[in-house]
C-alpha cells in the first residue's frame, strides 16, 4: 500500500471537528465517549504524514487503553458500525472513514498516485 498505516503527529491532527492537543481538557472531555471505545476518527493536515492529508481515518487512541495498532482499532471501529472505504486504487483498505466528503479526497489522491506511477513508469 502507498500509504502505510502509522500517528498522525498531535500537532497536525484533528479528531472529531476539535483539533487535539495534549492537556486540553475541553477537548478531552468532548472527545471521552470515542475515547472509551480505544480508537480516534481523526484527520491529518500535514502533507508529510502517514495518512492521506485531509482525509478522516481511523487510530488507535494512545492515551486512553486503545489498541495494539490501527488496524485492530480499525476493526473495533467496523465493529461498531463505521463504515471504512475498501477497493480504492492507491489507498490502504480498512483506513479511511466512508463518508462522500472522504471519496472525494481520496478519489483525488488515487488519481494523482496513478499519474505519477504511469509517468515513472514511461521514462
Amino acid at each position: 500500500a502507498v500509504n502505510p498505516p502509522g500517528t498522525c503527529p498531535v500537532q497536525s491532527k484533528t479528531v472529531r471537528g476539535f483539533i487535539f492537543a495534549k492537556g486540553e481538557k475541553e477537548n478531552q472531555m468532548k472527545e471521552k465517549n470515542e475515547r472509551e471505545k480505544g480508537y480516534l476518527i481523526a484527520v491529518c493536515h500535514e502533507a508529510e504524514g502517514p495518512y492521506i492529508r485531509g482525509a478522516e481515518h481511523i487510530e488507535t487512541d494512545r492515551d486512553a487503553w486503545g489498541y495494539e495498532n490501527d488496524a485492530d482499532a480499525a476493526r473495533a471501529a467496523e465493529r461498531d458500525g463505521v463504515r471504512l472505504i475498501y477497493g480504492m486504487p492507491y489507498v490502504a483498505d480498512g483506513v479511511y472513514v466512508d463518508t462522500p466528503e472522504n471519496r472525494l479526497i481520496l478519489r483525488d489522491y488515487s488519481k494523482v498516485i496513478a499519474a505519477y506511477v504511469r509517468e515513472k513508469l514511461s521514462h
